[in-house]
């Protein structure tokens, strides 16, 4: 659960951040700050496997 919380709280700032950035300096930080939107994305995947493996666990 501390894990899942950590990565959640990686998420929010980082879009808050990225979202900052963007709106001050244009279209040219999207083509600068687009590994932020991947390693956002890694980390929704993260979170999204964490959910289905305790899922399974509560199953069995």
């Amino acid at each position: 659960m501390i894990l899942f919380i950590i990565l959640l709280l990686m998420v929010v700032i980082l879009t808050v951040i990225t979202v900052l950035i963007i709106s001050i300096g244009g279209s040219v930080f999207i083509v600068i700050f687009s590994d932020v939107f991947v390693c956002i994305f890694i980390i929704v995947w993260i979170m999204k496997r964490l959910i289905r493996k305790r899922e399974k666990k509560k199953k069995r």
